[in-house]
């Protein structure tokens, strides 16, 4: 069964995917994927974790602990073989997954466990999708344009 929501999300991969849109396809992935992943790790935390401020202090420092070996998993993928787009998912899923990580903690206290719960699974969702695409192969990056001032191809009649 799909999560209310997650059908838009899947039928924009699937599009993109039999348009031969291989990267936005990925994209779009990368978002259903996340969102599942945050929804998964609230069901699964909130009858423990979300019962109380200590049980969800005591889960996010272990959580950090995890956070840490998928990261050390996301820094061993070969990034120079992807193409750019795939590329930077890769690095700025690493950023979103701490972000919203050391976000969780006071969110959840502040604004409700389930909450911090959800930027928890958030910032799982970010590592593992890139752990995942990691793990593809891609068409080989093309090789790199030719830089172009930043007037060059505008229109602009300055010289």
């Amino acid at each position: 069964m799909i999560a209310a929501g997650q059908e838009k999300k899947s039928a924009q991969v699937v599009a993109a995917a039999e348009a031969g849109r291989l990267f936005a396809a990925t994209y779009y992935l990368r978002r259903a994927w996340i969102d599942a992943a945050a929804n998964a790790y609230v069901a699964d935390q909130k009858p423990t974790a979300g019962a109380t401020r200590q049980a969800f202090e005591e889960e996010w420092v272990k959580f950090g602990k995890h956070l840490d070996e998928l990261d050390t998993k996301v820094r061993r993928i070969p990034l120079a073989k992807f193409p750019a787009a795939i590329r930077a998912q890769i690095e700025s899923a690493q950023l979103q997954s701490r972000t919203y990580y050391k976000a969780s903690r006071l969110y959840g206290l502040e604004a409700g466990l389930e909450n911090g719960l959800y930027y928890m699974g958030l910032a799982d969702g970010y590592l593992n999708f890139s752990i995942f695409i990691g793990g593809l192969d891609f068409p080989s990056p093309a090789a790199t344009p030719a830089k172009r001032g930043h007037c060059a191809g505008t229109g602009s009649r300055r010289g």
